[in-house]
């Protein structure tokens, strides 16, 4: 309990050196804990805001780049080892839980012409949204309000509001007889 105290302590310093460090690039309206182990890069152009009330926890990277935007609305929880990266726009609504591990990109390489060539599209996750573990957000993607993405999936579409979202993995269990080994 105290070590969690001084670590949102520190990363409220961390965040406020952060923001005398990158200035107008970001925005706070009222962060309530913010992990010392959170990375954050902005570059030129680029900005990023954190609503009110939002929670950050350790581990998480921020990146910004080419003039992309990371738009992250109030009382907004983001959990542990997540990566938000982004060239365009980023926009994460109010109220919403992201779980572990959870990776949001708006770009990825165009491998077709050259892999330093970058294909960028806005990512929106409305309010009331919740993210389960290990999810992959990808570029172009809408996910409504109030909607559901269950742990472990890669979307890659858009999510109507008011949605479930799960993929099921089939796992298949085959014994191996003395007769099939070589």
């Amino acid at each position: 309990m105290i070590f969690e105290y001084c670590d949102t302590l520190f990363g409220i310093v961390k965040l406020f050196l952060f923001k005398l460090f990158y200035f107008k690039r970001l925005k706070i309206s009222g962060v309530e804990k913010f992990s010392l182990k959170v990375k954050l890069c902005i570059k030129h152009n680029s900005n990023i805001s954190f609503g009110k009330k939002c929670r950050v926890r350790r581990n998480t990277s921020f990146y910004c780049y080419d003039g992309g935007k990371i738009e992250i609305g109030n009382n907004t929880f983001i959990n542990e080892g997540c990566i938000i990266s982004s060239r365009k726009l980023i926009k994460i609504g109010e109220n919403c839980n992201l779980g572990n591990n959870i990776s949001i990109y708006d770009n990825d390489h165009d491998y077709r012409r050259n892999l330093s060539v970058y294909v960028s599209s806005d990512v929106n996750i409305g309010n009331n949204v919740w993210i389960g573990a290990n999810c992959i957000i990808l570029k172009g993607v809408t996910i409504g309000d109030n909607s559901v993405i269950a742990a472990g999936s890669v979307v890659i579409n858009d999510v109507s509001a008011n949605s479930i979202i799960y993929q099921r993995k089939n796992t298949i269990i085959k014994e191996v007889r003395k007769d099939e080994e070589s």
